[in-house]
């Protein structure tokens, strides 16, 4: 995931020959079909198939309580993957859909909308910033480790934002992120009971671990937030 952007776009020529009764029509090679929906790993993970994006069974104070998968027609499987936190009585919920090729900017623009149309909302901008920033650097560092692995040069976009909110009504912090590769969304929605600066790390962190496990993998990912977050684990 978080490749160069490219799309390969295949068409078979079929070449038409006359043939008579004793001259047998050659099979054409069948293409295997893309796989689709969740598998699960020997760690309990939820891999989504055409992503491969996967659902940890812990994320930060989050435990993974399902894996659903979403017909949309044309053979493809999105994904939505629940968390609750026992701690905290928060929910997370994590979506895996495809791109269709819009702007991340703009897409990231209408996640917001849909959370500032249905709430009462403050945005925390300090929370905000404590979240964007690490991601995005972490996401820096998987862009440059997987250019270097496969001798790549050039600049590559970075999509990868982070909001937090304090819900005014119901005294709750919740959270909105987004990242994205050349062909799919992960964007993740925190929503934990109370405020506070506890609350705001709490919900931050869940969205930091979720989108840089993406790019960086188990030990890197904790390793860049022990740094980040004064040697604190995940």
């Amino acid at each position: 995931m978080f490749r160069a952007l490219s799309a390969f776009v295949f068409s078979l020529g079929v070449l038409a020959a006359c043939q008579t009764a004793l001259e047998p029509t050659a099979e054409q090679p069948s293409s295997a079909p893309v796989p689709t929906g969740f598998v699960t790993e020997e760690d309990g993970s939820r891999r989504h198939l055409q992503s491969d994006a996967v659902c940890k069974p812990k994320v930060s104070d989050f435990v993974l309580v399902d894996a659903t998968e979403l017909e949309v027609g044309g053979g493809r499987k999105d994904g939505i993957c629940q968390y609750s936190s026992p701690a905290t009585g928060g929910l997370m919920t994590v979506y895996i859909y495809d791109r269709e090729g819009e702007d991340f900017g703009s897409h990231f623009g209408g996640v917001l909308a849909a959370v500032e149309g249905r709430f009462e909302t403050q945005l925390l901008e300090e929370a905000s910033r404590a979240c964007a920033v690490p991601m995005t650097i972490g996401m820096g560092v998987g862009l440059a480790v997987e250019s270097a692995e496969n001798d790549r040069s050039g600049e590559q976009d970075i999509n990868v934002a982070c909001q937090v909110y304090e819900i005014t009504d119901t005294r709750s912090v919740t959270q909105a992120a987004l990242s994205a590769d050349e062909n799919w969304f992960y964007k993740t929605r925190v929503t934990i009971r109370g405020t506070g600066p506890d609350i705001e790390e709490k919900a931050r962190w869940a969205a930091i671990t979720f989108h840089l496990g993406q790019a960086l993998g188990d030990d890197a990912l904790n390793d860049f937030v022990g740094d980040a977050d004064g040697d604190e684990g995940v």
